[in-house]
């Protein structure tokens, strides 16, 4: 239900118009309260469905992978997905313990294009802002800072991405090759 929808029965509710000045008094404080029950509540199940909706729509297909699989993954992205299509790589730092360290690398199709992306959430990935950004300079490859959905995140589009993607695992992280990582899959399917 649309915004207006929600106006149009709070009005209806209210009875505006439809009572006289004197009895608007005691019906007002009667009809507000409900009206602000049903409004609230309305607006809350809308809100639960919607976050119901994303959640399932966001968290797409949860999988795993080594970091010697990354290149696999990409082609299959390359081959199979269409606008929107990501694969999310994560895994915990040897450093960090706690889950909400963990690192969070991705390829996506954004305007048409795959690409690398640095998402600037995570206290790990805001905190290596500065380091992902030289490590991948010193390798030829600029990153640029974009923004979707209210998320700042670090982007390259040229290079041979999987095998950066394995050098920024590797090198920053300390992670093994066969190492397993945690992958959550929208827009094509791997193995």
């Amino acid at each position: 239900m649309k915004i207006k929808g929600y106006v149009a029965l709070f009005l209806y509710i209210f009875g505006l118009g439809l009572i006289g000045q004197s009895q608007l008094s005691e019906v007002f404080s009667i009809r507000l309260k409900l009206g602000l029950s049903v409004f609230g509540l309305i607006a809350v199940v809308d809100g639960f469905a919607v976050q119901q909706a994303t959640r399932k729509k966001f968290l797409g297909a949860t999988s795993a992978c080594t970091v010697d699989q990354i290149p696999a993954v990409f082609d299959c992205l390359r081959r199979e997905g269409k606008e929107g299509s990501f694969a999310v790589f994560m895994f915990q730092p040897t450093n960090a313990p706690k889950a909400e360290d963990a690192v969070n690398i991705q390829f996506s199709i954004e305007d048409g294009h795959a690409g690398l992306d640095w998402c600037l959430i995570g206290s790990t990935n805001v905190r290596d802002r500065k380091k992902v950004e030289r490590f991948t300079a010193a390798l030829g490859c600029a990153a640029r800072l974009r923004e979707m959905n209210q998320v700042k995140y670090l982007r390259i589009e040229q290079g041979d991405l999987p095998h950066l993607c394995q050098k920024v695992i590797i090198d920053l992280y300390a992670q093994r090759p066969d190492a397993k990582l945690t992958m959550v899959l929208e827009g094509f399917s791997w193995p």
